[in-house]
């Protein structure tokens, strides 16, 4: 079984819609006036949260088409893609929780100025991962797109022997 070069287009450019769509909404959430609506936020958190899954889930599925994944080799698999596997469920977790605190510290006080003491710390930190995550994640994307791992005699050769 082969991923067909149209199959692998509409695969690598859902991926790259959802790191864009991810990076909007970190920035719609901290430049624009939908911060001043909860209702809006929760909504705004809700589908990034729910992109972030279905990002995880399409470089899940372009892992599983490969035939190194078909013919057993899926520490392979994971040596190769770890970082962006990890940092892919890091920045999930992270954004969860930076989500969480903007809420629970924002939900009553929208017209002040609120910025607790962790919050700084969580924000760099969220910020630090995403930049990684988003790196990580496009360039896990794009070696996917190696046709050796579609090619079943370059699996046989390379890991038989």
């Amino acid at each position: 079984m082969t991923l067909s070069t149209n199959c692998y287009l509409l695969t690598l450019t859902c991926q790259i819609l959802f790191i864009v769509a991810d990076i909007t909404f970190n920035e719609m959430v901290q430049w624009s006036r939908l911060r001043l609506n909860n209702i809006s936020m929760v909504v705004i958190f809700c589908v990034q949260d729910v992109v972030i899954i279905l990002a995880t889930m399409v470089l899940g599925y372009s892992m599983f088409k490969t035939h190194v994944f078909e013919a057993g080799f899926v520490r392979v698999l994971l040596r190769r893609f770890k970082f962006a596997i990890i940092f892919t469920l890091l920045y999930l977790i992270l954004t969860i929780t930076y989500q969480a605190v903007t809420l629970a510290t924002r939900w009553n006080r929208l017209m002040e100025y609120i910025w607790p003491s962790g919050y700084s710390i969580l924000f760099v930190t969220h910020r630090i991962i995403a930049v990684l995550y988003y790196y990580y994640y496009k360039r896990a994307a794009l070696r996917l797109s190696d046709a050796r791992y579609y090619d079943e005699e370059w699996v046989k050769h390379s890991f038989v022997h």
